[in-house]
């Protein structure tokens, strides 16, 4: 499968064998990579709205899985595939005092690179905070 959008600096080139990725190269698509490295780790299939995996789920009609809620995703699940950092990092990084963004990157390097993930890091920090008045 190839996308290419010149105009915007996106495309992508992924070799889809038996319903899975096993080669990709991604440009200027954080949600595709993000989509698309978890697909190939986890030797899941790609979902039937391809463009929806590289775009995310307001390009097609419900993407499964790509544009999912951080705050909901696995602990193992990697926010920023740049550094390498999970869905967990982010959390202990919380736990351990990172109470903003630009703490979570100075204890994770989460948002460093790209900044594709800036979001998804945001979401996870901002579904730990606890509502004032609750203990």
């Amino acid at each position: 499968m190839t996308f290419s959008d010149p105009a915007r600096g996106r495309y992508a080139r992924i070799e889809i064998t038996e319903q899975r990725v096993v080669r990709a190269v991604l440009v200027g698509l954080p949600e595709g990579i993000a989509a698309v490295s978890q697909a190939y780790d986890r030797g899941r299939p790609v979902p039937a709205d391809r463009l929806a995996l590289l775009l995310g789920p307001k390009a097609g009609a419900g993407a499964g899985g790509a544009g999912a809620d951080p705050a909901t995703l696995a602990d193992e699940a990697v926010l920023c595939h740049c550094n390498n950092v999970s869905k967990g990092a982010v959390v202990r990084a919380w736990l351990d005092g990172a109470r903003d963004v630009g703490a979570v990157a100075a204890a994770t390097r989460a948002t460093t690179g790209c900044g594709g993930c800036a979001d998804a890091v945001r979401a996870v920090c901002a579904a730990l905070r606890v509502p004032e008045g609750v203990a």
